[in-house]
């Protein structure tokens, strides 16, 4: 019984953080509960699986039942929008190998004069090198083998990567990019914006980032190993704070 009833109080935290994502984008959710549905393919079903994987779609599906009837509702009503706004073409031109690991895919920066943020970040030269430093950092630390699940989390960076870019149509495009970009502006229209698939990225990043520190300054003995491993942490603080300059000097609202 107290097994069971751990399992459901975890289940439903985690159903409670995709309720707490909110209801302005059904397609960014659905991206974001990815990260969990890659977790349970990664895993043997047993019977632990199976009682956490029910609680946590019932749970879910309660919190998210609020918005999924109005907008199945509003489907039913709603003239075809997705034939009249942005194309493939537009969404993918930025979705670049490079960008995609950096997290600079959205395509609305690039032709939005008042999305602050975002131009800083493709635009700004010292915003880019301390973006690039934690990405590098980021992959370094998930490279490592003694990360944890590091299956999952390569996975998921990978599966991430091929989502964000597999519509871009350039010099580095991938096969069957035309074909997907077909695909986007067809059948695969409400994913059409692939940069909400990001998450997938950025999540194994992170931790990667997160467990290359950890392990530098636990095993940093002796004074050369120590001032090494503290001079990376503080490389990576100072690239963190860096490259989320925007968020804390009040520029990421549009003005």
């Amino acid at each position: 019984p107290d097994h069971s009833r751990g399992l459901r109080r975890l289940a439903a935290q985690s159903a409670l953080a995709v309720a707490l994502m909110g209801s302005i984008n059904a397609v960014a959710t659905a991206a974001a509960c990815l990260v969990a549905i890659i977790w349970w393919l990664s895993h043997k079903p047993n019977r632990t699986w199976l009682t956490f994987t029910a609680w946590w779609a019932l749970f879910v599906a309660l919190g998210t039942l609020w918005w999924i009837v109005p907008l199945l509702l509003l489907g039913k009503i709603s003239p075809p929008f997705l034939d009249y706004i942005e194309s493939a073409p537009t969404t993918t031109f930025a979705a670049t190998v490079l960008d995609a690991l950096r997290g600079t895919t959205n395509w609305v920066p690039y032709v939005d004069l008042w999305s602050d943020a975002g131009r800083l970040l493709v635009t700004d030269r010292l915003l880019v090198l301390n973006g690039v430093l934690v990405l590098a950092l980021g992959l370094v630390g998930l490279a490592r083998r003694d990360v944890p699940h590091r299956r999952y989390l390569v996975t998921g960076l990978v599966l991430g990567l091929v989502a964000v870019t597999a519509g871009h149509v350039g010099a580095t495009r991938g096969l069957g990019a035309t074909d997907v970009q077909a695909l986007l502006d067809g059948v695969l229209s409400p994913v059409r914006n692939t940069h909400k698939f990001d998450v997938l990225v950025r999540l194994p990043l992170v931790l990667g980032l997160a467990h290359l520190l950890g392990v530098l300054l636990a095993r940093g003995s002796g004074a050369v190993r120590r001032t090494n491993a503290v001079g990376v942490a503080v490389l990576a603080c100072a690239a963190l704070a860096g490259a989320t300059a925007p968020a804390w000097t009040g520029h990421v609202a549009p003005r």
